[in-house]
């Protein structure tokens, strides 16, 4: 019976002390649990240190004779389209003022000497009594008719120059016949102003073919 007691005190006693080296060993590793938390931050803030002191590795490029060739499209050049020069106005000016005067003033200037030479003319010859009533207006006539022809046939070339040699010969019509019918009595009134209506009619139809309203 005294063994027994014996025995049993002896394992309480034993279970004791195991509980305190449990108890110790507990608190030893929670000890060492922390301290290897502490390191392992540490650890990582140093290393964080490092990576942010250190520079950054190079990057390694593929080479180009290995990596696939890429086409890229690029669109043509835009060929922007220059607009001509344009001329000088001082030249644009001095080419109409040349074109004004050699096609329509000379030749207005030209008929219109025409016109008073004839008119002058006609005077002269009635002054000095050198002609005949009849010959003068005849001759004024012929005068007129020669202009008609030769504007006639200048029109395909000269259109211009043809319908000034027009207005002219409709301008010796004109002149002609208020001499025949005013001073020789040649016409009657009625037949002198149906020639006039003629000649009118006759130059209106020749402003009209020529598309010139100066006719």
């Amino acid at each position: 019976m005294s063994d027994s007691k014996d025995e049993l005190k002896e394992l309480l006693n034993r279970i004791e002390s195991l509980s305190a080296q449990q108890q110790v060993f507990s608190v030893e590793l929670e000890s060492l649990k922390l301290r290897a938390m502490k390191m392992q931050a540490l650890g990582v803030v140093e290393q964080r240190k490092a990576e942010a002191q250190s520079p950054p590795e190079p990057e390694i490029k593929e080479p180009e004779q290995n990596r696939p060739y890429e086409f890229k499209y690029s669109p043509p050049p835009v060929i922007e389209k220059t607009s001509p020069i344009p001329p000088k106005s001082g030249v644009k000016q001095s080419s109409n003022l040349e074109k004004f005067v050699g096609e329509n003033l000379i030749n207005k200037v030209g008929i219109a000497i025409t016109i008073l030479g004839v008119a002058f003319g006609a005077k002269y010859a009635i002054d000095h009594d050198m002609l005949s009533p009849m010959v003068r207006i005849v001759l004024g006539y012929l005068l007129g008719t020669g202009l008609l022809l030769v504007a006639l046939r200048l029109k395909d070339k000269y259109s211009a120059y043809s319908a000034v040699l027009v207005g002219g010969a409709m301008s010796v019509f004109y002149l002609i016949t208020y001499a025949a019918y005013s001073y020789y009595g040649f016409f009657p009134q009625l037949f002198a102003f149906a020639l006039m209506v003629a000649i009118t009619a006759a130059t209106v139809y020749a402003s009209l073919k020529y598309d010139m309203q100066a006719l």
